[in-house]
């Protein structure tokens, strides 16, 4: 758990930060199949012993058809590449509400060994605030597609929350947030090799 000079802050989002969030979620675009495909890649790479990995995803009907859709991407690479099985669990939260605490906590159950993020801004930046206060969830296990991971939602809900968070841009190309910045990340491979 974090903790700021002794004071609880609250994981809720404030009118501010929602209504930017909010205009960011209007070019929110459906990932693309070359997008899920390097994230995979990526994952495989980094890590090749992983069983367990959590999708985490907004309720939009596209969004949630798209997490379910690469959890079948996940489970035939794993079976067709390691002829071995991983489990993929996938969380649908909700943009507004109250508390995110129900939808972290399954988010973080059974402790999986990796967890990627898909869906509306304004949903998983409740849900980030809110992990960011817990001791089971580690940002550098956690994949970001393009849509979630911008230097703007940096900017408008705190580079804290995203400290250490891997992505694929809109170029499927790997980046990680070191330092409140979105930089390339060098230590992975060069060309994915589902292309």
């Amino acid at each position: 758990m974090q903790y700021e000079s002794n004071v609880l802050i609250s994981p809720r989002l404030d009118y501010r930060m929602t209504n930017q969030l909010k205009d960011l979620s209007r070019s929110l675009e459906v990932t693309s199949v070359r997008e899920l495909q390097a994230l995979i890649e990526t994952i495989e790479y980094d890590q090749p012993f992983l069983k367990s990995i959590t999708i985490g995803t907004s309720n939009e009907n596209e969004m949630v058809n798209a997490a379910f859709h690469l959890k079948s991407l996940i489970e035939s690479t794993w079976y067709e590449n390691k002829q071995s099985e991983v489990y993929v669990n996938v969380v649908i939260w909700k943009n507004h509400v109250g508390s995110s605490k129900k939808y972290v906590n399954k988010f973080v159950s059974n402790s999986p060994d990796v967890w990627i993020t898909l869906g509306s801004h304004i949903g998983f930046c409740n849900v980030l605030k809110r992990l960011y206060r817990t001791e089971k969830w580690d940002s550098k296990r956690t994949y970001c597609l393009s849509s979630l991971l911008s230097q703007a939602m940096i900017n408008i809900v705190g580079a804290k929350y995203f400290e250490g968070i891997n992505g694929i841009n809109y170029h499927e190309e790997i980046v990680k947030v070191e330092n409140g910045y979105i930089t390339s990340n060098p230590n992975c491979f060069a060309e994915p090799s589902f292309f």
